[in-house]
């Protein structure tokens, strides 16, 4: 077997990317700093990504081009019982549709883009304990973990099978 190149930054790639995004991505430029924040955490062009909470996919839009073809992007979205203790806007509904939201996620990505990037989705309970990622970021999404971790070791349990699907000397991004 051949050794394996170690990805780097490409910031030119990016630029190029980010200069491609529609008006209201760019918009958020300013308030999220997309290109300074994967640099900082070194994310790079063939890399495998775990992102928690993509929602719409703001950051999965900029990522998915940027990893490339040889690239995997993992989505990772909280567990079901942790969705319960929001209250109010998780009704049974909501919580039924998050019952297939890996599937229908994916589904969703591969629509926003021609990206060749492998995608995937799991929820933290079933994030695939493989040392498989590169890097995990967490883009606004540690605080509810938090909040509600006396309730069910909700981020004890996240960074737990986070800390499992990461490649020994992976980058955790907060």
């Amino acid at each position: 077997a051949g050794a394996e190149t170690e990805a780097t930054y490409d910031g030119e790639a990016l630029a190029s990317i980010l200069a491609a995004q529609d008006a209201s991505t760019q918009a958020r430029f300013d308030a999220r700093n997309p290109a300074e924040t994967l640099e900082f955490f070194g994310i790079a062009p063939g890399m495998a990504v775990g992102e928690a909470l993509p929602g719409g996919g703001w950051y999965s839009k900029i990522l998915l081009p940027y990893l490339g073809a040889d690239g995997h992007l993992v989505a990772v979205d909280y567990t079901i019982p942790m969705w319960g203790e929001f209250g109010g806007f998780a009704t049974d509904e909501f919580l039924a549709n998050k019952e297939t939201w890996p599937t229908t996620w994916v589904e969703e990505a591969r629509g926003r883009t021609d990206s060749e990037a492998d995608i995937s989705a799991y929820t933290f309970g079933t994030l695939p304990q493989d040392e498989s990622l590169d890097a995990f970021l967490f883009i606004r999404a540690l605080h509810n973990l938090s909040r509600f971790n006396e309730a069910g070791n909700y981020m004890t349990d996240a960074l737990t099978a986070v800390h499992g699907s990461l490649k020994p000397g992976g980058i955790v991004g907060v």
